[in-house]
């Protein structure tokens, strides 16, 4: 993959950052703290379905995309996609039957309508999870980017509309702009997929191959489910130990950190259909071990730009918001720890050992279980972000060291040392929320200037890949 799809895979997310900036203080200063809480239960509900009822198969696609040849890649869609919608068509068809309105388990309010935006919300983002990745494999970036970026920008406009035709500022109006998006989203790509599509309903359904992917798959049922239970943790435990008020402020920390969630989009499109394309090839490991230093200094470099800058939050929200500045410094930890196991611990989806990502996920899941019950009676919303930041890490470092012992090894030393002093920093000043200000952004400048002789061979190599690139160019 050149550098030109790079960027344009990274369109999509960039455009999302610069809409966020844009949606997140109309959110907070439209609606109330609570309303944020309840959506981001919405969206944990969102994400929680995608992983449980596609049973791991939209992974499955990815990993056996290139070793697929020719119309068999539609064959693959096409019995991949069957079987997992059907099955979220089941569970929905069951939730129609329960006796408690399903609104009211997930954001507290008894509401018909509600409900069903929940399911909707749940069935067009299901489907564009599948549909999208018909143009991430095919790296048809622009198109795939514009898919991504369309309900953040629809999204903003039904927000706007709300504004200057004065709507009241319910969840029920937050909710629908939400899935506003969500929808046109599936538009978009039913459009540019829709070739693709005719092709793949043409292919027969094929039971034998769908049997051979699902044991690939159902440990990444377990693993998904593990990890997403790792993501969410600390927002269910607010929700049960806390207050929708507290919930809604950690969740605005968490929308900040889109700053990380670019590398983490852009990465996660980009790594490891290309490193699965190497080892297809039967090579790989020397690319590994050459760029996980670049990335490394990347994420450390982000995380301490954000400790300089996260206090610009505060120009931008309401009073009630007032302790995102610091929360931020915590809440990263997860895209940012992510971002960089995918690139350490890629080793485990190249030898197909997927167990040891779900022992990962799931030792991190108990610890920031436990840490979240500790901490949120005690610290509240801070609590939560320092267990989510120290189970984050703990998942990084397993992970990574799995990778190492079953495929490719790599120097680790450097980016466990600089990290370990992120997440130090991040739980004291969770800790003391009262530290000065000049205080936190000497100790941020300092982590950056030692993060930068730390990996100053990286640095020049990073420099040198540019300079190198403009001259072609020319």
């Amino acid at each position: 993959m050149n550098l030109r799809k790079i960027l344009l895979f990274a369109l999509g997310p960039l455009g999302n950052s610069v809409l966020g900036l844009f949606i997140l203080p109309i959110s907070a200063w439209f609606f109330t703290t609570e309303d944020i809480g309840r959506l981001s239960m919405y969206q944990l509900v969102v994400s929680f379905s995608i992983i449980l009822f596609g049973l791991g198969l939209d992974q499955g696609y990815v990993r056996e995309y290139h070793d697929s040849p020719g119309c068999q890649k539609d064959k693959l869609f096409k019995t991949l996609f069957l079987s997992a919608i059907t099955v979220l068509f089941l569970v929905v068809l069951v939730s129609l039957l329960i006796p408690v309105e399903l609104s009211y388990l997930v954001t507290g309010i008894q509401s018909k309508w509600i409900s069903l935006y929940i399911i909707l919300g749940v069935v067009f983002a299901f489907i564009s999870r599948f549909l999208a990745l018909i143009l991430r494999m095919n790296e048809r970036a622009l198109a795939y980017s514009l898919s991504q970026l369309l309900p953040k920008l629809l999204f903003l406009f039904v927000l706007l509309s709300y504004l200057y035709f004065e709507v009241e500022s319910e969840f029920e109006s937050l909710i629908a702009a939400q899935l506003a998006g969500v929808v046109s989203a599936f538009v978009i790509l039913i459009i540019n997929t829709r070739i693709s599509l005719i092709d793949a309903i043409k292919e027969s359904f094929d039971l034998i191959l769908l049997k051979r992917i699902l044991l690939y798959t159902v440990p990444l049922i377990g693993s998904g489910l593990t990890f997403w239970g790792l993501a969410a943790t600390d927002k269910f435990l607010l929700r049960l130990l806390s207050t929708f008020e507290e919930l809604g402020v950690y969740s605005m920390a968490y929308s900040f950190s889109a700053v990380a969630l670019i590398l983490q989009a852009i990465f996660s499109t980009v790594w490891a259909p290309q490193v699965y394309k190497w080892a297809s090839k039967g090579g790989g490991g020397e690319n590994v071990k050459d760029s996980v230093q670049i990335i490394a200094l990347v994420i450390c470099l982000v995380w301490s730009f954000v400790g300089l800058l996260s206090w610009l939050s505060l120009l931008i929200l309401p009073d009630e918001y007032a302790r995102v500045d610091v929360l931020i410094l915590a809440v990263i930890a997860y895209p940012l720890l992510y971002t960089l196991s995918e690139a350490t611990g890629v080793g485990i989806g190249v030898k197909r050992k997927t167990m040891y990502a779900l022992l990962a996920t799931f030792i991190a899941l108990v610890i920031n279980f436990f840490g979240n019950y500790l901490l949120i009676p005690l610290f509240q919303a801070e609590g939560a972000a320092i267990s989510s930041a120290i189970s984050f890490f703990i998942f990084f470092i397993i992970k990574t060291e799995y990778s190492n012992r079953i495929w490719v090894e790599f120097e680790r030393f450097r980016m466990y040392l600089i990290i370990s002093i992120h997440i130090a920093l991040a739980c004291f000043l969770n800790l003391f929320t009262k530290t000065p200000l000049e205080l936190r952004l000497f100790l941020y400048t300092g982590i950056t200037l030692f993060t930068l002789i730390l990996f100053w061979n990286e640095v020049k190599r990073s420099i040198g890949f540019m300079n190198n690139y403009r001259k072609l160019k020319r």
